[in-house]
Protein backbone atom coordinates (compact mmCIF):
# COMPACT_ATOMS: atom_id res chain seq x y z
CA UNK A 1 0.00 0.00 0.00
CA UNK A 2 1.31 3.35 -0.55
CA UNK A 3 0.89 5.80 2.03
CA UNK A 4 1.04 9.96 2.26
CA UNK A 5 2.88 11.96 3.90
CA UNK A 6 3.36 16.15 3.21
CA UNK A 7 5.87 18.66 4.20
CA UNK A 8 4.87 21.76 3.54
CA UNK A 9 7.24 24.66 5.36
CA UNK A 10 4.29 27.06 4.25
CA UNK A 11 0.63 27.27 3.67
CA UNK A 12 -0.72 26.14 0.70
CA UNK A 13 -1.96 30.02 -0.26
CA UNK A 14 1.52 31.02 -0.16
CA UNK A 15 2.86 28.75 -2.34
CA UNK A 16 2.64 29.17 -6.49
CA UNK A 17 2.40 26.23 -9.17
CA UNK A 18 5.12 24.15 -9.61
CA UNK A 19 6.84 24.77 -5.93
CA UNK A 20 5.78 21.47 -4.79
CA UNK A 21 7.45 18.32 -5.22
CA UNK A 22 7.00 14.38 -5.04
CA UNK A 23 8.94 11.61 -4.61
CA UNK A 24 8.75 8.12 -3.14
CA UNK A 25 10.67 7.36 -0.12
CA UNK A 26 12.94 4.19 0.69
CA UNK A 27 9.71 2.44 2.27
CA UNK A 28 7.63 3.24 -0.52
CA UNK A 29 5.35 6.88 0.77
CA UNK A 30 4.63 9.06 -1.59
CA UNK A 31 6.55 12.29 -0.32
CA UNK A 32 5.35 15.62 -0.63
CA UNK A 33 7.75 18.68 0.20
CA UNK A 34 7.90 22.61 -0.79
CA UNK A 35 12.04 22.04 -0.72
CA UNK A 36 13.80 20.44 -3.56
CA UNK A 37 16.29 18.02 -3.07
CA UNK A 38 18.43 16.98 -4.88
CA UNK A 39 19.37 13.66 -3.53
CA UNK A 40 15.82 11.94 -4.41
CA UNK A 41 13.95 11.89 -7.37
CA UNK A 42 11.59 14.60 -7.28
CA UNK A 43 8.87 16.07 -10.01
CA UNK A 44 6.35 19.08 -9.29
CA UNK A 45 2.87 19.12 -8.51
CA UNK A 46 0.22 21.61 -9.78
CA UNK A 47 -1.28 23.76 -6.50
CA UNK A 48 -5.15 23.67 -7.17
CA UNK A 49 -6.29 25.20 -4.04
CA UNK A 50 -4.70 28.84 -3.74
CA UNK A 51 -6.21 29.96 -1.06
CA UNK A 52 -6.88 26.59 2.19
CA UNK A 53 -8.80 28.74 4.93
CA UNK A 54 -10.54 31.52 2.69
CA UNK A 55 -14.02 29.85 2.85
CA UNK A 56 -15.87 26.73 3.50
CA UNK A 57 -16.09 24.30 0.60
CA UNK A 58 -12.33 22.70 0.98
CA UNK A 59 -12.79 19.27 -0.42
CA UNK A 60 -10.71 16.33 -1.37
CA UNK A 61 -11.35 13.15 -3.34
CA UNK A 62 -9.59 10.83 -0.50
CA UNK A 63 -11.40 10.72 3.20
CA UNK A 64 -9.46 12.18 6.17
CA UNK A 65 -7.55 9.67 8.11
CA UNK A 66 -8.67 8.88 11.70
CA UNK A 67 -7.78 10.92 14.70
CA UNK A 68 -4.64 10.63 16.05
CA UNK A 69 -4.37 10.38 19.83
CA UNK A 70 -2.47 13.26 21.39
CA UNK A 71 -1.49 15.16 24.73
CA UNK A 72 -3.43 18.32 25.30
CA UNK A 73 -0.89 21.25 26.49
CA UNK A 74 -1.91 22.97 29.46
CA UNK A 75 -3.93 26.26 29.46
CA UNK A 76 -1.87 29.14 29.48
CA UNK A 77 -4.15 31.08 31.75
CA UNK A 78 -7.79 31.17 32.58
CA UNK A 79 -10.28 32.55 30.08
CA UNK A 80 -8.95 30.58 27.04
CA UNK A 81 -10.90 27.98 24.90
CA UNK A 82 -9.60 24.36 23.63
CA UNK A 83 -9.82 24.45 19.88
CA UNK A 84 -9.41 20.88 19.24
CA UNK A 85 -6.58 19.55 16.15
CA UNK A 86 -7.96 18.21 12.84
CA UNK A 87 -6.47 17.72 9.54
CA UNK A 88 -6.20 20.05 7.07
CA UNK A 89 -5.84 19.56 3.31
CA UNK A 90 -2.97 20.86 0.70
CA UNK A 91 -1.32 19.83 -2.85
CA UNK A 92 0.34 17.58 -0.52
CA UNK A 93 -2.59 15.52 1.05
CA UNK A 94 -3.66 15.85 4.48
CA UNK A 95 -1.94 17.30 7.22
CA UNK A 96 -2.65 17.11 10.97
CA UNK A 97 -3.41 20.70 12.09
CA UNK A 98 -3.05 20.87 16.21
CA UNK A 99 -4.58 21.76 18.57
CA UNK A 100 -4.67 25.39 20.36
CA UNK A 101 -5.72 27.24 23.67
CA UNK A 102 -7.35 30.52 21.83
CA UNK A 103 -8.46 33.24 23.44
CA UNK A 104 -12.14 33.67 22.22
CA UNK A 105 -13.18 36.86 20.73
CA UNK A 106 -15.20 38.24 23.12
CA UNK A 107 -16.82 36.48 26.25
CA UNK A 108 -19.82 34.72 26.41
CA UNK A 109 -18.73 32.60 22.90
CA UNK A 110 -17.97 28.51 22.67
CA UNK A 111 -16.05 27.19 19.66
CA UNK A 112 -17.70 25.01 17.41
CA UNK A 113 -14.95 23.13 15.61
CA UNK A 114 -14.83 22.31 11.66
CA UNK A 115 -15.24 19.04 10.14
CA UNK A 116 -15.27 17.47 7.20
CA UNK A 117 -18.40 15.71 5.89
CA UNK A 118 -19.16 13.46 2.70
CA UNK A 119 -21.11 15.35 0.53
CA UNK A 120 -21.63 14.47 -4.05
CA UNK A 121 -18.70 11.81 -3.41
CA UNK A 122 -16.31 14.29 -2.18
CA UNK A 123 -15.10 15.44 1.15
CA UNK A 124 -16.06 18.84 2.22
CA UNK A 125 -14.34 20.77 4.95
CA UNK A 126 -16.89 23.14 7.12
CA UNK A 127 -14.82 25.82 9.24
CA UNK A 128 -15.24 26.25 12.57
CA UNK A 129 -16.43 29.19 14.05
CA UNK A 130 -17.19 31.21 17.27
CA UNK A 131 -20.89 31.70 18.83
CA UNK A 132 -23.15 31.93 21.94
CA UNK A 133 -23.71 28.07 21.77
CA UNK A 134 -21.99 25.53 19.84
CA UNK A 135 -23.17 24.61 16.77
CA UNK A 136 -22.94 21.09 15.00
CA UNK A 137 -19.31 19.26 13.72
CA UNK A 138 -20.37 16.78 12.26
CA UNK A 139 -20.62 14.05 15.26
CA UNK A 140 -17.07 13.84 15.31
CA UNK A 141 -15.68 12.74 18.96
CA UNK A 142 -12.92 15.29 18.99
CA UNK A 143 -11.95 14.50 22.81
CA UNK A 144 -11.23 17.07 25.54
CA UNK A 145 -14.68 18.19 26.34
CA UNK A 146 -15.91 18.23 22.47
CA UNK A 147 -17.12 14.41 22.11
CA UNK A 148 -19.66 14.58 19.15
CA UNK A 149 -21.94 17.34 20.29
CA UNK A 150 -22.19 20.32 22.35
CA UNK A 151 -19.38 21.11 24.50
CA UNK A 152 -18.72 19.12 27.96
CA UNK A 153 -15.53 21.16 29.54
CA UNK A 154 -16.73 24.38 31.44
CA UNK A 155 -19.29 27.00 30.62
CA UNK A 156 -19.13 30.94 31.21
CA UNK A 157 -20.41 32.22 34.61
CA UNK A 158 -20.90 35.77 34.11
CA UNK A 159 -17.27 37.40 32.69
CA UNK A 160 -15.26 34.02 34.09
CA UNK A 161 -15.00 30.81 31.92
CA UNK A 162 -15.38 27.72 34.67
CA UNK A 163 -13.81 24.75 33.06
CA UNK A 164 -15.19 21.35 33.92
CA UNK A 165 -11.58 19.29 33.98
CA UNK A 166 -12.58 15.66 34.06
CA UNK A 167 -13.96 16.71 30.33
CA UNK A 168 -10.38 17.41 29.25
CA UNK A 169 -9.34 13.72 28.29
CA UNK A 170 -9.57 11.70 24.76
CA UNK A 171 -10.29 8.08 24.49
CA UNK A 172 -7.13 5.86 23.95
CA UNK A 173 -8.32 4.43 20.79
CA UNK A 174 -8.37 5.94 16.95
CA UNK A 175 -11.72 8.08 16.41
CA UNK A 176 -13.49 8.22 12.83
CA UNK A 177 -12.71 12.29 11.55
CA UNK A 178 -15.25 12.71 8.85
CA UNK A 179 -18.81 12.40 8.61
CA UNK A 180 -21.26 10.30 6.07
CA UNK A 181 -19.61 8.47 3.16
CA UNK A 182 -18.35 4.87 3.78
CA UNK A 183 -17.34 4.65 7.60
CA UNK A 184 -18.19 8.05 8.74
CA UNK A 185 -20.27 9.28 11.60
CA UNK A 186 -23.84 9.63 11.15
CA UNK A 187 -24.90 11.82 13.53
CA UNK A 188 -27.40 14.43 12.33
CA UNK A 189 -27.80 18.00 13.35
CA UNK A 190 -30.53 18.81 16.22
CA UNK A 191 -33.11 20.82 15.05
CA UNK A 192 -31.37 23.91 17.49
CA UNK A 193 -28.16 23.13 15.48
CA UNK A 194 -29.97 23.76 12.52
CA UNK A 195 -31.14 27.29 13.86
CA UNK A 196 -27.63 28.31 15.15
CA UNK A 197 -26.44 26.95 11.57
CA UNK A 198 -28.34 29.70 10.10
CA UNK A 199 -27.12 32.76 12.82
CA UNK A 200 -24.01 35.45 12.62
CA UNK A 201 -20.71 33.65 13.40
CA UNK A 202 -17.55 34.69 14.51
CA UNK A 203 -14.64 32.88 11.96
CA UNK A 204 -11.72 32.12 14.15
CA UNK A 205 -9.42 34.58 15.85
CA UNK A 206 -6.64 36.36 13.54
CA UNK A 207 -3.98 33.66 15.49
CA UNK A 208 -5.24 30.61 13.82
CA UNK A 209 -4.01 30.97 10.75
CA UNK A 210 -0.31 31.64 11.75
CA UNK A 211 -0.52 28.21 14.22
CA UNK A 212 -1.89 26.27 11.08
CA UNK A 213 1.06 27.52 8.57
CA UNK A 214 3.04 26.35 11.54
CA UNK A 215 1.35 22.94 11.34
CA UNK A 216 2.84 21.88 8.19
CA UNK A 217 6.27 22.63 9.08
CA UNK A 218 7.91 18.86 8.43
CA UNK A 219 8.92 18.85 12.37
CA UNK A 220 4.99 19.14 13.03
CA UNK A 221 3.15 17.02 10.54
CA UNK A 222 1.43 14.24 11.54
CA UNK A 223 2.29 11.84 8.45
CA UNK A 224 -0.42 8.97 7.33
CA UNK A 225 2.52 6.28 7.93
CA UNK A 226 2.56 7.56 11.22
CA UNK A 227 -1.43 7.62 11.99
CA UNK A 228 -1.42 4.08 10.63
CA UNK A 229 1.67 2.94 12.26
CA UNK A 230 1.58 4.13 15.43
CA UNK A 231 4.25 3.74 18.09
CA UNK A 232 3.69 1.44 21.07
Amino acid sequence: MVLVSAALARPAWMLQAGEVYKSVDAQGHVVYSDQPDMSVAQTRVEIAQPNLYSEDGLSATEAPPPLPDYEQPACPEDGYLWTPGYWGWNAGGYFWVRGEWVRPPRVGVLWTPGYWDFVNKVYVFHRGYWAASVGYYGGINYGFGYFGSGFAGGRWVGNSFVYDKSQYARSAHIQVSYHGGPGGTSLRPTPQEKVLALEPHTPATPIAPVRRSAAAHPRTAVTHAAILNPRP
